[in-house]
Protein backbone atom coordinates (compact mmCIF):
# COMPACT_ATOMS: atom_id res chain seq x y z
CA UNK A 1 0.00 0.00 0.00
CA UNK A 2 1.52 3.88 -0.84
CA UNK A 3 1.52 5.88 1.66
CA UNK A 4 -1.21 8.50 2.00
CA UNK A 5 -0.53 11.90 0.60
CA UNK A 6 -0.99 14.41 2.88
CA UNK A 7 -1.26 17.82 0.89
CA UNK A 8 -3.88 18.38 -2.30
CA UNK A 9 -4.87 20.68 -4.84
CA UNK A 10 -8.11 21.45 -6.09
CA UNK A 11 -8.62 20.42 -9.85
CA UNK A 12 -11.02 20.77 -13.05
CA UNK A 13 -11.55 17.71 -13.98
CA UNK A 14 -12.47 17.91 -17.81
CA UNK A 15 -14.13 14.52 -19.58
CA UNK A 16 -14.08 14.10 -23.26
CA UNK A 17 -17.20 11.90 -23.50
CA UNK A 18 -20.21 11.48 -21.82
CA UNK A 19 -20.71 8.10 -22.04
CA UNK A 20 -20.57 4.82 -20.06
CA UNK A 21 -17.14 3.84 -20.93
CA UNK A 22 -14.32 2.08 -19.43
CA UNK A 23 -12.22 5.49 -19.13
CA UNK A 24 -15.29 7.81 -17.70
CA UNK A 25 -16.11 4.84 -15.22
CA UNK A 26 -12.85 4.99 -14.37
CA UNK A 27 -12.71 8.45 -13.85
CA UNK A 28 -15.94 7.92 -11.77
CA UNK A 29 -14.40 5.76 -9.43
CA UNK A 30 -11.66 8.45 -9.27
CA UNK A 31 -13.77 11.18 -8.38
CA UNK A 32 -15.17 9.27 -5.94
CA UNK A 33 -11.88 8.14 -3.63
CA UNK A 34 -10.56 11.82 -4.09
CA UNK A 35 -12.76 14.13 -2.25
CA UNK A 36 -14.24 17.62 -2.25
CA UNK A 37 -10.36 18.75 -1.27
CA UNK A 38 -9.42 17.13 -4.74
CA UNK A 39 -12.16 17.59 -6.76
CA UNK A 40 -12.88 21.91 -7.49
CA UNK A 41 -14.95 21.44 -10.97
CA UNK A 42 -16.19 18.52 -13.30
CA UNK A 43 -16.93 19.49 -16.86
CA UNK A 44 -18.40 17.14 -19.43
CA UNK A 45 -18.07 17.62 -22.85
CA UNK A 46 -21.93 17.25 -23.27
CA UNK A 47 -24.83 15.54 -22.17
CA UNK A 48 -25.02 12.10 -21.45
CA UNK A 49 -25.30 8.86 -18.97
CA UNK A 50 -22.23 9.64 -16.82
CA UNK A 51 -23.92 12.82 -15.94
CA UNK A 52 -26.06 10.45 -13.75
CA UNK A 53 -23.75 8.61 -12.74
CA UNK A 54 -21.93 12.13 -11.17
CA UNK A 55 -24.70 12.92 -9.66
CA UNK A 56 -25.68 9.92 -7.68
CA UNK A 57 -22.19 10.06 -6.70
CA UNK A 58 -23.10 13.72 -5.10
CA UNK A 59 -20.88 15.53 -8.05
CA UNK A 60 -22.59 18.46 -9.65
CA UNK A 61 -21.00 18.24 -13.46
CA UNK A 62 -21.38 21.11 -15.64
CA UNK A 63 -22.14 20.42 -19.23
CA UNK A 64 -20.37 22.19 -21.93
CA UNK A 65 -21.83 21.42 -25.30
CA UNK A 66 -19.34 20.31 -28.11
CA UNK A 67 -20.59 17.43 -30.01
CA UNK A 68 -18.34 18.91 -33.20
CA UNK A 69 -15.83 20.70 -34.23
CA UNK A 70 -17.83 23.80 -35.10
CA UNK A 71 -18.41 23.33 -31.00
CA UNK A 72 -14.91 23.97 -30.20
CA UNK A 73 -14.60 27.80 -30.10
CA UNK A 74 -17.68 28.29 -27.79
CA UNK A 75 -16.69 25.34 -25.52
CA UNK A 76 -13.35 26.60 -24.96
CA UNK A 77 -13.93 30.08 -23.91
CA UNK A 78 -16.48 28.40 -21.61
CA UNK A 79 -13.71 25.99 -20.11
CA UNK A 80 -11.33 28.97 -20.09
CA UNK A 81 -13.78 30.94 -17.90
CA UNK A 82 -14.72 27.95 -15.50
CA UNK A 83 -10.44 28.04 -15.00
CA UNK A 84 -10.52 31.87 -14.31
CA UNK A 85 -13.33 31.83 -11.62
CA UNK A 86 -12.28 29.15 -10.08
CA UNK A 87 -8.23 29.73 -9.97
CA UNK A 88 -7.80 26.58 -11.28
CA UNK A 89 -4.08 25.76 -11.17
CA UNK A 90 -4.34 22.15 -12.92
CA UNK A 91 -6.71 20.48 -15.15
CA UNK A 92 -7.42 16.50 -15.24
CA UNK A 93 -8.45 16.24 -19.07
CA UNK A 94 -9.78 12.76 -19.36
CA UNK A 95 -9.27 11.91 -23.23
CA UNK A 96 -7.51 13.77 -26.23
CA UNK A 97 -10.64 15.63 -27.10
CA UNK A 98 -10.52 17.14 -23.18
CA UNK A 99 -6.91 17.41 -23.70
CA UNK A 100 -6.92 19.71 -26.64
CA UNK A 101 -9.82 21.67 -25.44
CA UNK A 102 -8.46 22.30 -22.07
CA UNK A 103 -5.11 22.77 -23.33
CA UNK A 104 -6.49 25.82 -25.54
CA UNK A 105 -8.21 27.34 -22.90
CA UNK A 106 -5.51 27.51 -20.77
CA UNK A 107 -3.66 29.57 -22.87
CA UNK A 108 -2.26 32.52 -21.17
CA UNK A 109 -3.10 31.69 -17.60
CA UNK A 110 -1.07 29.85 -14.81
CA UNK A 111 -3.39 26.74 -15.43
CA UNK A 112 -1.49 23.36 -16.22
CA UNK A 113 -3.39 20.55 -18.21
CA UNK A 114 -2.98 16.92 -17.14
CA UNK A 115 -3.97 14.36 -20.24
CA UNK A 116 -4.80 11.12 -18.60
CA UNK A 117 -4.33 8.80 -21.41
CA UNK A 118 -6.39 5.40 -21.61
CA UNK A 119 -5.99 3.99 -24.51
CA UNK A 120 -3.16 3.81 -27.67
CA UNK A 121 -3.79 5.36 -30.95
CA UNK A 122 -2.41 7.15 -33.85
CA UNK A 123 -2.01 10.81 -32.36
CA UNK A 124 0.41 11.83 -34.96
CA UNK A 125 1.80 14.96 -34.98
CA UNK A 126 -1.22 16.69 -33.44
CA UNK A 127 -0.74 14.55 -30.56
CA UNK A 128 2.87 15.37 -29.98
CA UNK A 129 2.08 19.03 -30.35
CA UNK A 130 -0.76 18.50 -27.48
CA UNK A 131 1.42 16.29 -25.40
CA UNK A 132 4.04 18.79 -25.65
CA UNK A 133 1.68 21.22 -23.92
CA UNK A 134 0.65 19.13 -21.60
CA UNK A 135 2.46 19.53 -18.02
CA UNK A 136 2.39 15.71 -18.31
CA UNK A 137 0.67 12.80 -19.83
CA UNK A 138 -0.31 10.20 -17.60
CA UNK A 139 -0.75 6.64 -19.02
CA UNK A 140 -3.17 3.87 -17.93
CA UNK A 141 0.18 1.40 -19.22
CA UNK A 142 3.24 1.67 -21.17
CA UNK A 143 1.22 0.60 -24.31
CA UNK A 144 -0.75 3.69 -23.80
CA UNK A 145 2.07 5.88 -24.38
CA UNK A 146 3.88 4.32 -26.70
CA UNK A 147 3.34 7.42 -29.69
CA UNK A 148 5.30 9.32 -27.54
CA UNK A 149 8.37 6.68 -26.87
CA UNK A 150 11.30 9.42 -27.60
CA UNK A 151 9.52 12.17 -28.40
CA UNK A 152 11.17 15.10 -27.01
CA UNK A 153 9.78 17.40 -24.56
CA UNK A 154 7.34 15.38 -23.46
CA UNK A 155 6.71 14.37 -19.61
CA UNK A 156 4.84 11.36 -19.16
CA UNK A 157 4.35 8.72 -16.29
CA UNK A 158 2.52 5.82 -16.26
CA UNK A 159 0.17 5.45 -13.79
CA UNK A 160 -2.09 1.74 -13.78
CA UNK A 161 -5.76 1.63 -13.36
CA UNK A 162 -6.82 0.34 -10.38
CA UNK A 163 -9.94 -1.73 -8.96
CA UNK A 164 -11.62 -2.23 -5.93
CA UNK A 165 -11.32 -5.63 -4.17
CA UNK A 166 -14.92 -7.44 -5.02
CA UNK A 167 -16.66 -9.77 -2.79
CA UNK A 168 -18.73 -11.62 -4.90
CA UNK A 169 -19.46 -15.49 -4.29
CA UNK A 170 -19.04 -17.11 -7.44
CA UNK A 171 -21.67 -20.06 -7.50
CA UNK A 172 -24.59 -17.25 -6.85
CA UNK A 173 -23.42 -14.87 -9.34
CA UNK A 174 -23.55 -18.10 -11.63
CA UNK A 175 -26.69 -19.24 -10.45
CA UNK A 176 -28.42 -15.65 -10.92
CA UNK A 177 -26.98 -15.74 -14.37
CA UNK A 178 -28.13 -19.05 -15.62
CA UNK A 179 -31.89 -18.09 -14.19
CA UNK A 180 -31.62 -15.03 -15.90
CA UNK A 181 -30.63 -16.94 -19.37
CA UNK A 182 -32.83 -19.59 -18.48
CA UNK A 183 -30.08 -21.45 -19.42
CA UNK A 184 -29.46 -25.21 -18.02
CA UNK A 185 -27.06 -26.10 -14.93
CA UNK A 186 -24.84 -27.86 -17.27
CA UNK A 187 -23.59 -24.62 -19.81
CA UNK A 188 -20.65 -22.92 -20.30
CA UNK A 189 -20.80 -19.41 -19.73
CA UNK A 190 -18.13 -17.34 -22.11
CA UNK A 191 -18.35 -13.53 -21.38
CA UNK A 192 -17.43 -10.47 -23.52
CA UNK A 193 -17.71 -7.02 -21.78
CA UNK A 194 -17.16 -3.72 -23.05
CA UNK A 195 -18.80 -1.15 -25.19
CA UNK A 196 -20.01 -2.01 -28.81
CA UNK A 197 -16.90 -0.66 -31.03
CA UNK A 198 -14.94 -2.84 -33.73
CA UNK A 199 -11.90 -2.49 -31.66
CA UNK A 200 -13.55 -4.26 -28.80
CA UNK A 201 -13.73 -7.48 -30.78
CA UNK A 202 -17.19 -8.22 -30.38
CA UNK A 203 -17.01 -9.97 -33.94
CA UNK A 204 -14.30 -11.56 -33.58
CA UNK A 205 -16.25 -14.04 -31.55
CA UNK A 206 -19.14 -13.60 -33.17
CA UNK A 207 -17.81 -15.00 -36.17
CA UNK A 208 -16.35 -18.02 -34.40
CA UNK A 209 -19.90 -19.02 -32.51
CA UNK A 210 -20.64 -21.98 -34.40
CA UNK A 211 -17.73 -23.28 -34.39
CA UNK A 212 -17.27 -23.06 -30.89
CA UNK A 213 -21.03 -24.22 -30.20
CA UNK A 214 -20.31 -27.08 -32.44
CA UNK A 215 -17.08 -28.23 -30.20
CA UNK A 216 -18.41 -27.02 -27.37
CA UNK A 217 -22.73 -28.12 -27.55
CA UNK A 218 -23.68 -26.39 -23.79
CA UNK A 219 -21.54 -23.36 -24.51
CA UNK A 220 -23.28 -19.70 -24.53
CA UNK A 221 -21.90 -16.37 -25.35
CA UNK A 222 -22.61 -13.57 -23.23
CA UNK A 223 -22.06 -10.11 -24.73
CA UNK A 224 -22.02 -7.19 -22.06
CA UNK A 225 -21.82 -3.28 -23.00
CA UNK A 226 -23.68 -0.41 -24.44
CA UNK A 227 -23.83 0.64 -28.17
CA UNK A 228 -21.55 3.07 -29.16
CA UNK A 229 -23.00 6.25 -29.98
CA UNK A 230 -19.92 6.89 -32.81
CA UNK A 231 -20.17 3.60 -34.47
CA UNK A 232 -24.21 2.74 -35.00
CA UNK A 233 -23.47 0.75 -38.50
CA UNK A 234 -20.75 -1.57 -35.82
CA UNK A 235 -23.90 -2.11 -33.78
CA UNK A 236 -25.86 -3.02 -36.22
CA UNK A 237 -23.78 -5.60 -37.04
CA UNK A 238 -23.69 -6.46 -33.86
CA UNK A 239 -27.39 -7.48 -33.71
CA UNK A 240 -27.05 -9.20 -37.05
CA UNK A 241 -25.28 -11.65 -35.87
CA UNK A 242 -26.55 -12.37 -32.66
CA UNK A 243 -29.73 -14.38 -33.70
CA UNK A 244 -28.80 -17.70 -32.51
CA UNK A 245 -30.33 -19.20 -29.26
CA UNK A 246 -26.77 -19.81 -27.69
CA UNK A 247 -26.01 -15.96 -27.55
CA UNK A 248 -27.32 -12.98 -25.56
CA UNK A 249 -26.72 -9.56 -25.84
CA UNK A 250 -27.08 -8.10 -22.24
CA UNK A 251 -26.45 -4.32 -22.81
CA UNK A 252 -25.13 -2.15 -20.72
CA UNK A 253 -24.68 -3.65 -17.40
CA UNK A 254 -23.84 -1.92 -13.43
CA UNK A 255 -23.20 -5.36 -12.28
CA UNK A 256 -20.81 -6.42 -15.21
CA UNK A 257 -18.46 -7.17 -12.71
CA UNK A 258 -20.60 -9.83 -10.80
CA UNK A 259 -21.78 -11.70 -14.72
CA UNK A 260 -17.97 -11.98 -15.21
CA UNK A 261 -17.92 -13.62 -11.44
CA UNK A 262 -20.53 -15.63 -12.67
CA UNK A 263 -19.02 -17.39 -16.06
CA UNK A 264 -16.80 -19.74 -16.76
CA UNK A 265 -14.23 -17.51 -19.00
CA UNK A 266 -14.24 -13.88 -20.10
CA UNK A 267 -12.79 -13.46 -23.19
CA UNK A 268 -11.12 -10.36 -24.52
CA UNK A 269 -10.21 -10.24 -28.49
CA UNK A 270 -9.45 -6.54 -28.61
CA UNK A 271 -7.41 -5.18 -32.17
CA UNK A 272 -7.11 -2.08 -33.90
CA UNK A 273 -9.64 0.03 -34.71
CA UNK A 274 -8.19 0.92 -39.03
CA UNK A 275 -10.29 3.58 -38.94
CA UNK A 276 -9.55 5.74 -35.68
CA UNK A 277 -6.35 4.17 -34.73
CA UNK A 278 -7.27 3.00 -31.58
CA UNK A 279 -6.32 -0.07 -29.35
CA UNK A 280 -6.40 -0.75 -25.97
CA UNK A 281 -4.33 0.89 -23.47
CA UNK A 282 -5.49 -0.94 -20.68
CA UNK A 283 -8.68 -3.40 -20.60
CA UNK A 284 -10.00 -2.68 -17.32
CA UNK A 285 -12.33 -5.98 -17.43
CA UNK A 286 -9.13 -8.13 -17.49
CA UNK A 287 -8.40 -6.71 -14.31
CA UNK A 288 -11.85 -7.63 -12.77
CA UNK A 289 -11.53 -10.96 -13.85
CA UNK A 290 -8.84 -11.30 -12.68
CA UNK A 291 -10.12 -10.24 -9.01
CA UNK A 292 -13.30 -12.36 -8.89
CA UNK A 293 -11.44 -15.49 -10.35
CA UNK A 294 -12.53 -15.76 -13.63
CA UNK A 295 -9.83 -16.74 -16.28
CA UNK A 296 -9.36 -14.64 -19.58
CA UNK A 297 -8.55 -15.52 -23.42
CA UNK A 298 -8.25 -13.31 -25.70
CA UNK A 299 -5.51 -11.59 -28.41
CA UNK A 300 -2.28 -10.71 -27.01
CA UNK A 301 -2.73 -6.56 -27.54
CA UNK A 302 0.50 -5.04 -25.85
CA UNK A 303 -1.65 -3.34 -23.21
CA UNK A 304 -3.61 -6.97 -22.26
CA UNK A 305 0.28 -8.79 -22.08
CA UNK A 306 1.06 -5.73 -20.10
CA UNK A 307 -1.86 -6.16 -17.44
CA UNK A 308 -2.57 -10.16 -17.99
CA UNK A 309 1.18 -10.91 -18.26
CA UNK A 310 1.07 -15.19 -18.00
CA UNK A 311 -2.28 -15.21 -16.01
CA UNK A 312 -4.03 -15.28 -19.61
CA UNK A 313 -4.26 -17.76 -22.50
CA UNK A 314 -3.17 -14.74 -25.22
CA UNK A 315 -2.82 -15.81 -28.78
CA UNK A 316 -1.89 -13.72 -31.72
CA UNK A 317 -4.18 -10.66 -32.57
CA UNK A 318 -6.53 -11.42 -35.69
CA UNK A 319 -5.81 -15.18 -35.08
CA UNK A 320 -9.39 -16.26 -34.66
CA UNK A 321 -8.88 -20.08 -34.80
CA UNK A 322 -5.79 -19.68 -32.19
CA UNK A 323 -9.04 -17.56 -30.23
CA UNK A 324 -11.33 -20.88 -30.68
CA UNK A 325 -8.72 -23.76 -29.78
CA UNK A 326 -7.71 -21.07 -26.60
CA UNK A 327 -11.17 -21.19 -25.44
CA UNK A 328 -12.47 -24.47 -25.68
CA UNK A 329 -9.01 -25.85 -24.34
CA UNK A 330 -10.02 -23.52 -20.87
CA UNK A 331 -13.27 -24.61 -21.01
CA UNK A 332 -12.11 -28.70 -21.20
CA UNK A 333 -9.23 -28.03 -18.65
CA UNK A 334 -10.53 -27.18 -15.70
CA UNK A 335 -7.09 -27.06 -13.72
CA UNK A 336 -5.46 -24.91 -16.54
CA UNK A 337 -8.43 -22.70 -15.94
CA UNK A 338 -8.19 -23.45 -11.96
CA UNK A 339 -4.55 -22.17 -12.46
CA UNK A 340 -5.23 -18.81 -14.60
CA UNK A 341 -7.71 -17.89 -11.99
CA UNK A 342 -5.52 -18.16 -8.96
CA UNK A 343 -2.64 -16.62 -11.03
CA UNK A 344 -4.74 -13.74 -11.74
CA UNK A 345 -5.90 -13.62 -8.14
CA UNK A 346 -2.12 -13.39 -6.89
CA UNK A 347 -1.59 -10.55 -9.48
CA UNK A 348 -3.89 -8.36 -9.53
CA UNK A 349 -2.84 -7.56 -5.80
CA UNK A 350 -0.14 -5.02 -7.83
CA UNK A 351 -3.75 -3.13 -9.14
CA UNK A 352 -5.58 -1.80 -6.16
CA UNK A 353 -7.29 1.05 -6.88
CA UNK A 354 -6.11 3.23 -3.39
CA UNK A 355 -2.43 2.23 -4.37
CA UNK A 356 -3.69 4.02 -7.88
CA UNK A 357 -5.25 6.83 -5.99
CA UNK A 358 -2.17 7.59 -4.04
CA UNK A 359 -0.02 7.67 -7.24
CA UNK A 360 -2.59 10.15 -8.86
CA UNK A 361 -2.33 12.60 -5.88
CA UNK A 362 1.13 12.55 -5.99
CA UNK A 363 1.28 13.27 -10.27
CA UNK A 364 -1.10 16.39 -9.27
CA UNK A 365 0.90 17.29 -6.64
CA UNK A 366 3.89 17.79 -8.94
CA UNK A 367 2.72 18.65 -12.34
CA UNK A 368 0.94 21.57 -9.83
CA UNK A 369 4.19 22.38 -8.87
CA UNK A 370 3.69 21.39 -4.88
CA UNK A 371 5.55 19.12 -3.05
CA UNK A 372 3.75 16.02 -1.46
CA UNK A 373 3.99 16.45 2.78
Amino acid sequence: MAEPVRSSVSLCFVSSDAQLGGAELYLGSLLARLGPEWVGEVVVLGDGPLMGRLRADGLAPTVVPCSGRSDWPAAVLRLHRIFRRGSIRLVHANGPKAALLATLAAAGTPTRVLWHKHDSAREGRLGRWLARRCEVVVGVSSAALGSFAGAARVRSRVVPNGIPPYAIDRPQARAALLRELEAPEASRLVALVGRLHPGKGQLELLEIAPALQERVPEIRLILVGGADPHKPEYEHLVHAHTAAPFVHLLGFRPDAVTIIAGCDLLVIPSQPDRRSGWREGCGLVALEAMSVGTPVAGYAEPALVEVLDSCARLVETGDRAALADAIVELLDDSEASARLAGCGRRRVEAFRLDNAVERMKETYLDAAGRPAA
